[in-house]
């Protein structure tokens, strides 16, 4: 479902920009929210973790969330207003400084914010060390691949959006084979492929984009790869990440992943974009490139980390259910 997002939202984002303006990106979104608010509360029954003790922190939950909000305000905000300026120095030094009392908190409390149990299991810690990665290349990868349409190549909204569609469609088609794959064969391999080949999408638009439109023949095929790529990562590092979790506690260890994601992708794209206005005017394609990099060498990263981190098998191999059926709980 993110990658069928991925895949329409480009082009429908583009319609509503021609058609109605820009803002009606961000205005769209609140009727489809109502109707999932509505729908998930008639539809989706309550979990709870049985062996939770005690009620929500209610100190360490607010005091976490300003702490990774502030360091998020001085992320996102560092290239407008200058990583000089006191109030990004000083955003950043408060949630620095808050983040250990975050985590003291956690160890002493019976229902903390971040359950630090989870760590325990390197298949939780491996995927989420390598989504960070992964993230921190991801979204900045494909605002280039915008700008690169848009700014350097001159086509319009509409075009751009259409031009982005292929890879996310190829995701969406091939997640749910990929996740039974993972059931059968184990997560490893299957994410390493991914991320590779996500990498190598960036390494042909390094190679091979110039200052004049090339998209049949270099955007198009890094696409692809790069929906191949996608296909077999995104949804299998969640996948990973839960593995070996108990079901009672998924939705607290999916919630730090996805955390941890949206944080590497916040830094990723303050750091892609401070790259890419670091080159000379002269120079348009300069930017790009150093962007690229900078793409490539987190997905480098991140393939690095799952095979030198994380376990081999599948998650019944590693608790000794060699003859379990996938998807079976013994």
């Amino acid at each position: 479902m993110g990658a069928l997002g991925a895949a329409f939202g480009p082009s429908i984002g583009a319609l509503l920009i021609e058609g109605l303006g820009w803002r009606w990106i961000f205005y769209v979104n609140l009727p489809i929210a109502a109707l999932v608010f509505a729908a998930t509360a008639r539809l989706v029954r309550e979990s709870r973790d049985e062996e939770a003790e005690g009620r929500l922190d209610v100190v360490g939950v607010p005091i976490g969330t300003l702490a990774l909000a502030l360091v998020m305000v001085a992320i996102v905000q560092g290239e407008g207003w200058g990583y000089g300026d006191y109030r990004i120095i000083v955003f950043a030094l408060l949630g620095v400084v808050l983040l250990p009392f975050v985590i003291w908190r956690s160890r002493s409390h019976p229902n903390p914010l971040l359950d630090l149990s989870l760590f325990s299991h390197r298949s939780f810690w491996a995927a989420t060390a390598s989504f960070g990665l992964y993230a921190l290349g991801f979204v900045p990868g494909f605002l280039m691949s915008s700008l690169l349409l848009q700014d350097l190549w001159g086509l319009t909204v509409l075009e751009a959006g259409l031009g982005l569609t292929p890879g996310p469609i190829i995701a969406s088609a091939l997640s749910v084979p990929i996740g039974r794959l993972a059931d059968r064969w184990g997560h490893r391999w299957l994410l390493t492929s991914g991320v590779v080949l996500c990498g190598l999408s960036y390494l042909l638009l390094l190679v091979g984009a110039g200052e004049s439109s090339a998209y049949f023949s270099v955007f198009l095929p890094a696409n692809v790869i790069l929906g191949i790529g996608v296909g077999l990562s995104i949804a299998t590092f969640v996948s990973a990440a839960l593995s070996d979790v108990p079901p009672a506690r998924f939705a607290i260890a999916n919630a730090t992943t996805r955390t941890v994601q949206q944080v590497c992708f916040a830094l990723g794209i303050a750091v892609v974009i401070a790259l890419f206005n670091s080159v000379p005017s002269g120079d348009p394609l300069g930017g790009f490139q150093r962007a690229w990099i900078w793409v490539i060498a987190t997905y480098a990263a991140s393939a690095i980390v799952i095979v030198v981190a994380f376990p081999s098998g599948t998650a019944l191999v590693r608790r000794g259910l060699r003859g379990s059926r996938p998807g079976v709980r013994p």
